[in-house]
């Protein structure tokens, strides 16, 4: 960056204020997403479900036309986001869990729809609420709806809560983090970007003592740790503390650097 400029560290004053370095590198990384959740009985999935339910009973009677209502059922419920499978085990427990307190509790999660993209079936969900002080419900997504509501510009994610869903009560609003696995991603410790509002820098240790301010470009925010999509590279040492001090330095050398050369020009 031009009004930064690379810094020299005696190994004293290193010592002193504190430097530590971390390293970028490929690492699991997980992110989480937070979103607001709300307990509540789903009418039109509901009726979705009793129309499978009988849909089903009727192709096992041997009823004309039953493949083609199945398919046509299927469909419908395709629409809540749900795979076939648990279009019938759903319509087998006879919609049990969309009302709470009748079997295992199912949650509404909104999520943002940028955020949709890495919200999958399977994925563990945390749920806390006002309403249970000290206490953490877990479960797991089951399924997300394939239409974004567009007042909202969310999509509704179904978490199935197995234990504590007898606590639950319809239309309690809770707090959900959803934990996402991004697998093995390029990465770098949050505390080493100073985020300018407009930038993200950080400082590279080029060698001892020396070291380099790069701009760089992130992707999504981990809970510990930012992935890393241009700007340094696996094995690169960045500035983890002190780095507040470092970057002071810098901008400072930046300004006075060319202010000299004005002068010996003279």
């Amino acid at each position: 960056p031009a009004d930064r400029a690379a810094v020299f560290v005696p190994a004293d004053k290193e010592q002193w204020i504190g430097v530590r370095t971390a390293p970028v590198e490929v690492r699991d990384l997980e992110v989480l997403v937070r979103a607001s959740a709300r307990v509540s009985y789903d009418p039109d999935l509901y009726a979705a479900l009793a129309e499978h339910r009988e849909v089903l009973a009727a192709r096992e009677r041997g009823g004309e036309r039953s493949e083609e209502l199945l398919r046509s059922s299927r469909l419908r419920l395709a629409q809540f986001g749900l795979s076939e499978a648990q279009m019938d085990r759903m319509a087998r427990e006879g919609g049990a869990g969309l009302l709470a307190g009748t079997g295992p509790g199912l949650v509404y999660v909104q999520v943002y729809e940028d955020e949709a993209g890495v919200v999958k079936p399977g994925q563990s969900v945390d749920l806390t609420s006002p309403a249970l002080p000290g206490k953490t419900l877990t479960g797991r997504v089951e399924s997300l709806d394939r239409v974004v509501d567009p007042a909202t510009r969310t999509l509704r994610a179904r978490v199935r809560v197995a234990d504590g869903a007898d606590r639950l009560r319809p239309e309690m609003y809770l707090e959900a983090v959803i934990h996402v696995s991004l697998g093995k991603r390029l990465a770098m410790p949050k505390e080493a970007v100073i985020d300018t509002g407009l930038r993200r820098i950080v400082y590279v240790k080029t060698e001892p003592g020396h070291y380099s301010p790069r701009e760089v470009t992130l992707g999504r925010e981990g809970e510990d740790a930012y992935e890393v999509l241009d700007g340094v590279n696996a094995g690169d040492e960045v500035v983890a503390s002190a780095q507040f001090l470092i970057d002071s330095e810098s901008r400072l050398k930046a300004v006075v650097a060319p202010a000299a050369g004005g002068h010996a020009h003279d």
